[in-house]
This record gives structure tokens, sequence and C-alpha cells, in this order.
């Protein structure tokens, strides 16, 4: 599979750009989008920049919930990228050719591993992020 390009996702409440890259070992977060948002940032003993923060990514009628470890970065593709460290639990599957992620299978939610959660909503996503429009 190659880099999916989706039209956003939430960290914590803010609505930021978001890619899909399962070749990639570690999902990140570009460096001007964590100091924006002021994310908690600390450093590894390797001196690489991590924040830890809710990363919530929208499907046809509700969300992967995943409470991640992002790589401060710069040059990705959006705000935030997340790789195989999402994609191989969560097990994403995309519409056509759409920027769009299906709800998963049920076995997939019955195994999702924590900090990964799935949750469908009663009503349109709008509803539930109305602060936040497409």
């Amino acid at each position: 599979m190659t880099t999916k390009v989706l039209r956003y996702c939430f960290l914590g409440e803010s609505k930021v750009s978001l890619s899909i890259d399962p070749d990639s070992e570690e999902s990140c977060v570009s460096a001007p989008a964590a100091y924006s948002l002021n994310l908690p940032c600390i450093f590894d003993k390797l001196g690489r920049q991590f924040s830890s923060v809710e990363v919530e990514v929208p499907t046809v009628s509700g969300f992967y919930t995943s409470q991640m470890n992002l790589v401060v970065s710069y040059g990705l593709p959006s705000d935030v990228l997340l790789g195989s460290d999402w994609v191989l639990p969560c097990q994403p599957i995309f519409i056509d050719d759409r920027p769009f992620i299906s709800n998963p299978a049920l076995e997939t939610v019955r195994v999702l591993p924590p900090p990964h959660s799935w949750r469908p909503i009663n009503g349109p996503f709008l509803t539930l992020r109305a602060s936040h429009p497409l």
C-alpha cells in the first residue's frame, strides 16, 4: 500500500491533516503542528522528540481512538503521518480511491489491542465535532 492522504483526524480537540503510510515504522507529527498546538513533547535517550497524544481517525460512522507516541518530524506530507505502528493493529479499510476509511470488521474491533479502540457514533460525525467543520 502506498501513502494514503486523508482529509483529517483529531489530536485532542484540534483538527489536523492526516496521511497513512504502512511503510513508515513510526507514526509522526509535524514539528510545526506540534509547536502550534502546544503538544507536550519529551526527548528520548537518542535525542528524538516525541509527543504522547490521543489521535482520533474518523471512519464512515465512527472513529478509531489511539493513544500514540508520535515522533516530532519535519518534511511530512501532512500534520500527522500514521505508520505501521497504527496500521497493523487497526487494519484500516480504505474506500476505493477516496480519502475515507470504512468501518472495521467486527473481528478487527474485538482484537484491537490497547491503546487502540474503535467506537461507532450515533448520528453524523459532524454532530460529535460540530465546532470542527469538514
